[in-house]
């Protein structure tokens, strides 16, 4: 088998979304670029991005055909993202990533690369060719997805714990901007814990704008026990039929009661007719959190790496916060409102 590798152009970007579409549990981030890429019309929201193309042989085909077997793009928020069909050989991936990472790669503008570990590490091998960039850190996390709603125990589970022990009323209800200032702290605390690591600090006033972008934009709920927001669970990518789950998280006060499974489970049930699955990652060292999925009815399906390079100015730079303030505020620019998840056409 040959292989050819092309930068995406109009005609090419659904090569490049009808693979994707095939892999996008593990991808759900890289899947909703392509997909506002393509609403309503074509428009490149990417800085780069190239596809890995499998040419059969004229000898064995007469009338060969490419088929694309794998995308890489550079989002305008700093994060590579990458989505390779598994067979493809190790020396491939990395001829792919020598080609997509040449010398007018704007490494200064990297900030990670994410997807799949296997081939993380190997763009990580690639980019350590380059003398001007340096790993900053890596983060191995399961890949976890689950394609089915989930059962009302949960939520009958919280409330009894909650009832026994401090006597207070449940309830899940989706978030909006009159919650920010509420909703902030238990935020700020998820991107310290989960987000941030040493000499990448998260920055309060970027976390919070991130935050008001999010609730207009997203899915997100809170868990409120007497009125008072005390856990919360949200949408953080929307893929083509792939939700993402993130920032899902519980006051330390209210751990240990089932509130953040109850959160997840409403927010399956409440958007799978939407969807076709959720996704999510966990650190590898957060067995606890694994349980909980595991009970929800999540399956391990891999493991997913991000890398971080040591190229950006701003030592408080959050892509995550970055993401969404960079895509929702092009999509205002434009007048176009992509949240209520428009997909484009089969």
């Amino acid at each position: 088998m040959h292989y050819c590798f092309e930068l995406l152009t109009p005609e090419t970007i659904y090569d490049a979304a009808a693979f994707v579409r095939q892999h996008e549990y593990r991808c759900i981030d890289l899947a909703e670029q392509l997909r506002l890429c393509l609403y309503p019309d074509y428009a490149p929201r990417y800085k780069k991005a190239a596809a890995v193309y499998a040419c059969p042989q004229r000898q064995t085909c007469p009338q060969p055909q490419k088929i694309c077997c794998g995308v890489l793009l550079f989002s305008t928020y700093g994060l590579l993202f990458h989505c390779i069909d598994t067979d493809i050989p190790e020396e491939t991936v990395l001829d792919f990533g020598r080609f997509f990472l040449s010398e007018d790669f704007p490494y200064k503008e990297l900030h990670a690369v994410a997807g799949i570990r296997e081939h993380t590490l190997l763009f990580e091998r690639v980019m350590s060719e380059a003398a001007h960039i340096r790993l900053d850190a890596a983060v191995d996390y399961y890949l976890m997805r689950c394609a089915k709603p989930c059962t009302d125990t949960f939520f009958q589970t919280a409330e009894s714990k909650l009832n026994t022990t401090l006597n207070a009323a449940l309830s899940i209800e989706r978030a909006t901007e009159n919650d920010l200032i509420e909703l902030f702290p238990l935020q700020l605390d998820y991107e310290n814990t989960e987000v941030a690591y040493e000499g990448r600090p998260i920055n309060p006033a970027v976390c919070k704008l991130s935050l008001c972008a999010r609730l207009t934009t997203e899915y997100i709920y809170k868990v409120s026990a007497d009125g008072h927001i005390v856990a919360k669970a949200g949408t953080n990518a929307q893929g083509f039929h792939w939700f993402q789950i993130g920032g899902v998280y519980t006051l330390p006060a209210y751990r240990n009661k089932g509130l953040a499974a109850a959160a997840v489970a409403h927010l399956i049930n409440t958007h799978s007719a939407e969807a076709h699955g959720f996704a999510l990652f966990v650190k590898t060292a957060n067995t606890a959190a694994l349980r909980v999925y595991k009970k929800l009815g999540f399956e391990q399906c891999g493991l997913l790496r991000m890398s971080y390079w040591k190229a950006r100015q701003d030592p408080f730079y959050s892509p995550e916060n970055s993401a969404v303030l960079d895509k929702r505020i092009a999509d205002i620019r434009t007048g176009k409102n992509v949240s209520g998840h428009e997909l484009i056409g089969e």
